[in-house]
């Protein structure tokens, strides 16, 4: 399956500039949520969205928009390291387990008042 990358936290011309340089560049399909086939999640912010938990909980990339911009000057994917946002989310530079070849991770979060999403959205990864 391809892979899927997944934006949030972006205001509309982020996501533009996104949709263009994964047009340019390919490799990946851009869908709404996390789902199995999501390996990148771009976030314009630090707020953690149901979609950074749902990354993180699968152990995807979670990038700056900054990562976008720099493989659109490069014209290529570049590495995404030095793009984690792990300073913001420390619990994505622990998950790297299917990035490392495990892929079948569990992981449980607890909910929070401070999480964004719906509370339905939320169960899912409870």
């Amino acid at each position: 399956a391809p892979r899927t990358l997944v934006m949030t936290s972006m205001p509309t011309e982020k996501q533009q500039t996104v949709v263009q340089v994964v047009k340019a560049l390919g490799g990946f399909s851009i869908v709404d949520r996390v789902c199995e086939s999501t390996t990148h999640v771009v976030s314009g912010g630090h707020r953690r969205t149901l979609n950074i938990l749902l990354g993180i909980a699968r152990g995807c990339w979670i990038l700056s928009f900054e990562w976008i911009l720099w493989c659109l000057e490069q014209r290529q994917w570049i590495p995404e390291e030095p793009y984690e946002l792990s300073d913001q989310f420390p619990a994505a530079q622990l998950l790297l387990l299917p990035k490392l070849g495990f892929h079948k991770s569990r992981i449980f979060f607890l909910s929070s008042p401070h999480m964004s999403g719906t509370s339905s959205g939320k169960a899912g990864i409870v």
